[in-house]
């Protein structure tokens, strides 16, 4: 429904959060705006869709990634929300995303997001996008920085990307 019906799409480009740009296409609000997002923006939106609908969605995350999880005839099916919605498996996941074996026990990633840890996860790649792009970084004072990145911290304390955010800001 999102993808054909609703136009929703990924971009060609590799996402580059990590370079603190496209901010676009990681907050919600200007991804319902643009329709275009990357793993993060379309599965939220993804899951928002699902979830309206009746089924049992859930934002899942990998080293650098965020995809979603849903049941069918009782089975747990993740979902490659940056594909169309493709049916992917946990080996495919951990593959693509560099995760090392122990990640899949890590407890932090490969497993469902609570609602504090979406909240946490916008805010993370919000913050992060704002701290290290060059032209932003200065419209909050370092007092400002450092009670968002208390914020964070209080959300997901033992999260390596959230973690990565504090250490920017501190």
């Amino acid at each position: 429904v999102i993808y054909e019906r609703e136009g929703f799409f990924a971009p060609e480009a590799p996402a580059p959060l990590m370079e603190g740009k496209a901010l676009e296409y990681y907050a919600l609000p200007s991804v319902l705006r643009k329709k275009a997002a990357y793993c993060e923006g379309l599965a939220l939106v993804f899951t928002l869709v699902g979830r309206e609908a009746g089924l049992n969605v859930s934002v899942l995350r990998a080293p650098a990634h965020v995809y979603c999880r849903t049941q069918i005839n009782g089975r747990g099916v993740n979902l490659e929300c940056t594909d169309g919605g493709r049916e992917t498996s946990e080996d495919e996941l951990i593959k693509n995303s560099g995760a090392k074996p122990a990640a899949r026990f890590s407890g932090v990633y490969f497993c469902e997001l609570t609602s504090r840890g979406i909240l946490a996860l916008q805010l993370n790649s919000v913050t992060y996008n704002l701290i290290t792009h060059r032209s932003h970084h200065k419209i909050l004072s370092a007092d400002q920085w450092k009670r968002i990145a208390s914020v964070l911290l209080r959300l997901q304390p033992n999260d390596p990307e959230t973690l990565n955010t504090a250490a920017t800001i501190y």
